[in-house]
């Protein structure tokens, strides 16, 4: 019995049609529930903090070195790209992020992340921004 399955996915060394169809449907049922996770983060402020505090604090400004977080400016959210640029959902409003705002790390979650003040600002202005996996 356990011959003939194997067959079912191998045939001549190589992975059947069948098997590829069937890996492809497995990732793809997976793949929504990946990114509604990550779509669940609007880049609120406070919202997120606190899980990784103690990871914003080591996030310095390109250029400047200056701290990208205040003690609570950073936060988890959300990014596209939008006609050849970048942007992120900053307290909920897609905001375009200057390339000179990107650190060149991964988070530890491997999700995006966005260091901005809380205001009444439009576009909101941006201090750091980490890009998750994929953008």
């Amino acid at each position: 019995m356990e011959h003939s399955r194997q067959r079912a996915f191998w045939a001549n060394g190589k992975l059947t049609a069948r098997s590829v169809a069937i890996v492809a449907v497995l990732v793809m049922a997976q793949w929504p529930q990946g990114r509604a996770a990550a779509g669940e983060h609007h880049g609120v402020h406070g919202l997120g903090h606190d899980k990784l505090h103690h990871w914003y604090k080591t996030l310095r400004q390109p250029g400047t070195g200056y701290a990208c977080c205040d003690n609570r400016d950073c936060r988890p959210t959300t990014a596209r790209v939008r006609a050849g640029a970048i942007e992120v959902l900053v307290d909920g409003e897609w905001t375009r992020v200057p390339r000179n705002t990107i650190v060149r790390r991964n988070s530890p979650d491997l999700n995006t992340h966005v260091c901005a003040p809380k205001g009444p600002w439009s576009p909101k202005p941006i201090f750091c921004v980490v890009l998750g996996f994929g953008v």
